[in-house]
């Protein structure tokens, strides 16, 4: 008998984990009877994770198109890969493992997402570079080598603005800066730290040719400073066509040394009218058709200008935190399974998202992102007490960070606390996430 497979292309070995994608892939998975296979570079760090929930692991030399191909080749004399995958939005240091998995499947003959789509959203800088082409609002933006072109592209940009690496995750090294003095010291303590931060090894290759230069820990993106309430729209795109299913609102932002956090989230939003929402909806389909991202789920962020949504930035993955769970809770579809649905070529997911966003637009209830980030630079030890959490009953899930761990809020995000809970109101929000903040009080030395 056949054994179809999904096999995950696995590239986290930070310390703390970067994302959860694999395993609630793999659930959904095994619920179809799929075998779940993980390859992974040998000799890599953290081995021990992937063996908890993978059928088998298999180690390669290295990451590439080829051995990838190889390897597919070989496993599929005793079993039948259906899907190939892996977290498309992690730019390493060997290289884009979204760019490098979707030019095996297209060699393969499976689905996945356009690989020049997966590089333009890892890439900010190209990015903007499709969005001007195309004609889609943006924002002023140059790309910094050095100190001499920062400080000259700046004043072309006009302050304030964010400085940010063209490559990243976790908000690392992130910085609304008024001035050039604030500026230089942002861009200093990037060349001296990136290469300490949890998000590391997501700055991408160090490449010198004139279409793509990285330069980890020297390369940064100036983009003009973006006035208005900050949001995501949570996409999902079936082959070319884009539903736009899920809008949050970001309530409360805190400005770090360093980076910006996200402390609150609502959805549905409640600052944006119904129009602004279309609007939102409308934009997002612009910017995703302008990149080229097909096959996949995206998460879009963007500022409600004065003259409309502008993005700053987008990821070709799900949205972290509690998006799943929105997807689940308020648009009534499982994110994981649908992605696999998605790489499987399904032919019944269209009538499935619009179900979703009409249970979105029914949806009766606002839902909350919470997030507690450690105050200082140190070991994380836990929380003083989290009896609130299961005490009230608002709260439906979380997260607590793992003991032990070493933290720096100065120059990226630790959500050692995070939090999904269900409201009625914005206010409510507010005074929920208060009362957390002063009980779940985050122990560091």
């Amino acid at each position: 008998m056949e054994k179809q497979a999904v096999l995950f292309i696995d590239v986290d070995e930070t310390e703390q984990k970067r994302y959860y994608y694999r395993e609630p892939h793999f659930a959904a998975a095994r619920k179809r009877g799929f075998y779940c296979l993980t390859a992974a570079r040998k000799g890599r760090s953290y081995l021990e994770r992937l063996y908890s929930d993978s059928d088998q692991v298999f180690l390669l030399d290295e990451i590439t198109e080829d051995t990838i191909v190889e390897l597919v080749t070989h496993l599929n004399r005793d079993y039948k890969i259906k899907v190939l995958f892996c977290y498309g939005g992690q730019a390493t240091r060997y290289g884009q493992t979204g760019v490098i998995v979707a030019n095996a499947c297209q060699k393969l003959g499976l689905v996945y997402s356009d690989p020049d789509g997966i590089n333009a959203c890892n890439n900010k800088y190209m990015m903007r570079q499709k969005l001007e082409r195309l004609g889609v609002p943006s924002v002023r933006y140059a790309l910094c080598h050095n100190e001499k072109q920062l400080m000259l592209k700046a004043e072309e940009i006009g302050y304030p603005l964010i400085a940010k690496p063209p490559f990243g995750a976790g908000s690392a090294f992130i910085k609304k800066c008024a001035n050039e003095q604030e500026l230089l010291q942002h861009y200093a303590i990037y060349q001296s730290n990136y290469d300490k931060s949890l998000s590391a090894d997501f700055f991408g290759r160090g490449e010198s040719n004139n279409d793509t230069l990285n330069i980890p820990g020297s390369t940064i993106l100036l983009e003009s400073w973006i006035d208005g309430i900050e949001g995501t729209v949570e996409c999902v795109i079936c082959g070319d066509v884009i539903y736009p299913v899920i809008i949050n609102e970001k309530l409360i932002l805190t400005d770090a040394a360093n980076t910006v956090l996200e402390n609150l989230l609502i959805t549905p939003p409640v600052s944006f009218a119904p129009a602004q929402q279309q609007a939102i909806r409308d934009y997002a389909k612009r910017c995703l058709h302008a990149v080229g991202l097909t096959h996949a789920i995206a998460h879009l962020e963007f500022r409600m200008s004065a003259e409309g949504p502008i993005v700053i930035e987008i990821n070709p993955r799900i949205g972290g935190l509690y998006v799943s769970s929105a997807f689940e809770d308020i648009a009534k579809i499982s994110p994981w399974a649908l992605y696999l649905d998605i790489l499987l070529d399904n032919s019944d997911i269209a009538q499935r998202l619009v179900r979703a966003a009409n249970a979105v637009e029914d949806c009766p209830y606002l839902y909350s992102m919470m997030v507690i980030y450690p105050h200082k630079k140190g070991i994380f030890k836990g929380f003083t007490d989290l009896a609130i959490l299961a005490e009230d009953p608002a709260v439906i899930d979380y997260s607590v960070f793992p003991a032990g761990s070493s933290v720096n809020p100065d120059l990226e995000e630790f959500y050692l606390l995070k939090c999904w809970v269900r409201v009625t109101s914005a206010e409510a929000a507010k005074a929920l996430y208060r009362k957390i903040s002063e009980c779940a009080i985050p122990v560091i030395e």
